[in-house]
């Protein structure tokens, strides 16, 4: 091997391989994520975050969106109860039903919330994130199917609404 002239040397003969910087590296060659489509995706993950930031708020108290402020958490409310009593039919009914307005099981989902929430808005323990929020968003729908955890927050499915788990689900 013979060494250029330009490429520096180090003391025990190696060659320091020059690298570029970051911004100017090409994309890696079968590369899925560009830099837009990296941005892209931050500002989505942050927006969903907001959501489950959003929806712990709500619960928490009453801000009148979901969950009217005599139903708050810190007015005595259960976050669970309409969520897990709702729920009409499938294997898990019974255990869902009797789960709902537990102490531990409204201690538990506040804590998801708020959990998923931070780690979404800041970039934070993100697998976990995803594996929570994933699990969240599909344990209440278990007899009809994965549904989208942003409509159901978005439209009251967590709280007081009668569960349904589609996007055109009824708030009563």
């Amino acid at each position: 091997m013979t060494i250029q002239q330009r490429e520096p040397v180090r003391l025990n003969g190696s060659v320091q391989v020059p690298t570029l910087p970051l911004a100017d590296a090409p994309p890696a060659r079968g590369a899925a994520v560009t830099s837009i489509t990296a941005k892209f995706l931050a500002v989505f993950r942050v927006a969903v975050g907001f959501v489950f930031l959003w929806a712990f708020l709500d619960k928490t108290f009453g801000l009148g969106y979901a969950t009217p402020s005599a139903k708050a958490w810190i007015n005595g409310g259960s976050p669970t109860k309409g969520f897990l009593s709702g729920v009409a039919a499938g294997p898990l009914e019974s255990t869902f039903h009797s789960w709902a307005g537990a102490p531990w099981a409204d201690w538990l989902f506040m804590a998801g919330l708020l959990g998923i929430g931070l780690a979404l808005t800041l970039g934070v323990a993100l697998r976990i994130a995803a594996a929570s929020g994933s699990s969240s968003a599909t344990a209440g729908c278990s007899d009809r199917g994965p549904a989208s955890v942003a409509t159901r927050l978005v439209s009251g499915g967590y709280g007081h609404a009668r569960r349904q788990c589609s996007a055109t689900s009824t708030v009563e």
